[in-house]
Parts: C-alpha cells; sequence; structure tokens
C-alpha cells in the first residue's frame, strides 16, 4: 500500500488510502472536523488561569498538563503539543486530509470495509 509522509512544525503524518496518522494519532479522514475543533476550542483557553484536567468529545480527548505539554488522543495513543502548536497542528490534518482525498481519487481502494461508529468503535465487516 502507498503511503506518503508529511511533516509540519514538529509534527510528523502518515497517510495511506486507509487512515492517517499523526505522531501516534490515528484517524479516518471523517474524523478530521472533529479534532480540529477540539483543538480549537483547547486553543480558546490558553489563557485560561487554571485549565481543567481535560476535555473530550467521547472519542478524542485533550488532557492539560501544568507545564504546557498536553496530549490529544484516543485511548492512549496521540500526539503531545504546546499551544503555540496548535495552528501548525490543525494545517498538518487539513494537508494530511488532501493528499488521502488525492491518493483514493487517483487510485481508488478496492474494498474499504473499516467504519468507525460515532462511538468511535471500530468495525472491519467481520
Amino acid at each position: 500500500m502507498d503511503s506518503t509522509n508529511l511533516s509540519i512544525g514538529g509534527f510528523d503524518g502518515l497517510v495511506n488510502q486507509r487512515f492517517i496518522r499523526i505522531n501516534e494519532l490515528e484517524f479516518a479522514p471523517a474524523e478530521a472536523p472533529k479534532i480540529t475543533y477540539l483543538l480549537g476550542f483547547a486553543n480558546g483557553m490558553a489563557n485560561l488561569k487554571k485549565l481543567p484536567p481535560d476535555i473530550g468529545d467521547g472519542v478524542f480527548e485533550i488532557q492539560f498538563s501544568e507545564d504546557g505539554s498536553h496530549f490529544l488522543h484516543r485511548e492512549g495513543k496521540g500526539v503531545k503539543f504546546e499551544f503555540n502548536d496548535i495552528d501548525s497542528l490543525i494545517t498538518l490534518i487539513g494537508e494530511t486530509v488532501k493528499v488521502q482525498v488525492n491518493m483514493n481519487t487517483a487510485n481508488p481502494p478496492k474494498v474499504s470495509s473499516r467504519l468507525i461508529t460515532e462511538q468511535g468503535d471500530v468495525y472491519d465487516g467481520r
């Protein structure tokens, strides 16, 4: 399976026809808006004197740390970032989605049985 690597601002992205991975965070392109919304929401909290321990949407979660190193993850696999890195992270998410759309347009996958439910469960057709 062909894959493409992208890097922006210290974050590494891997794209293939089935998934996108940034550092250790793996997601489907349809989940990208959910992730960027969560990052934008977190960015709006940057100037709060006291941050909550975490925010999330049931699938993705951001854990805040007092040392300024925060963690966006799904089930413990994710990417560490600081508030000043959010723009780079959002840009990389957008670019990886564009690359995957181009990959799938040029060479559609033969079978795509992977489905991620609203609860975040992966169903592989079995």
